[in-house]
Parts: C-alpha cells; sequence; structure tokens
C-alpha cells in the first residue's frame, strides 16, 4: 500500500520528525521504546495554532488514519464536555518506529560524534574500566574519521 499524498505535507512532517526526535532520544538515554507523546500547541503547532476549525479537523483525521493504520496509538483524557478529540489532552503511545522513520525519510538514529567516540574507547582501548571511563567523557573529532 502506498503512502498517503498528505503524509508528506509540511503539518504532518512536522508531527513526524518530533516523534521521530523523541525515538532518537529515547534511544540515545538507552530507553526500549518512546514514552506517551503529549501533544499540544509546543509538539505540534500546525494542529493547534491553525487558523481554521476544518484545518484543526482534517489534521486530526489524519492523525485518526495513521492511528488506526497501527503507527500509534491515541490516548485522549475523560470527556468532561463537548470538545473535539484533540481538546482531551491527546497523547500518542506505542510509536512504531519503523514506519515513523520511513516517512520521513530518517531510516536510523545518527550516531553523535561523542556516541562514537564512546563506543570506540570501550571497543577498542586496552586499558581498565577507570580509564575507559574519564577517556569516554571527553570527544576526539578527527575530520573524515
Amino acid at each position: 500500500m502506498s503512502a498517503p499524498l498528505w503524509l508528506e505535507s509540511p503539518e504532518m512532517q512536522q508531527l513526524l520528525r518530533k516523534l521521530v526526535d523523541r525515538l532518537d532520544a529515547d534511544e540515545t538515554s538507552g530507553k526500549e521504546s518512546a514514552r506517551s507523546f503529549p501533544l499540544n500547541q509546543k509538539t505540534w503547532p500546525a494542529l493547534y495554532c491553525a487558523e481554521r476549525e476544518t484545518d484543526k479537523e482534517n489534521l486530526w483525521s489524519c492523525l485518526e488514519w495513521l492511528a488506526h493504520q497501527g503507527w500509534f496509538d491515541i490516548k485522549l483524557a475523560k470527556l468532561n464536555a463537548p470538545q473535539a478529540a484533540y481538546e482531551r489532552t491527546p497523547k500518542l503511545q506505542k510509536l512504531n518506529a519503523g514506519l515513523l522513520r520511513s516517512a520521513t525519510h530518517r531510516p536510523q538514529r545518527t550516531i553523535s560524534a561523542k556516541e562514537q567516540w564512546r563506543s570506540a574507547v570501550q571497543q577498542h582501548l586496552r586499558a581498565s574500566d577507570t580509564i575507559k571511563k574519564a577517556l569516554s567523557g571527553y570527544c576526539i573529532e578527527v575530520p573524515g574519521k
């Protein structure tokens, strides 16, 4: 099945890139999978700052389609009064890393120079753990390496 055209829209890419950023941050910090991702004006301004209600509804329907396709789960707060779903403090959970990375053309996390340095020290330096730990705190970059 081919991806819908609206998936490439700036509004959707804004959200998808932030979700991949969250996946990357969680992976960098050693967490297995992304925790819940709250949707609000800060995390998805395209939705919450849209001028027309129809624009908000269209973006929300795209989000629901992605959830139905297994990209993530949407969790909503309890309904207190008649309100749109996006006004119910939505959170995205159980992010599907493969689909999100494919849609943002970021197939894998970019490993920072600091992480590469720590890995090289741990794998290749023949020294005590104390020395490895001390050297891992520094980052020596060699252009082209």
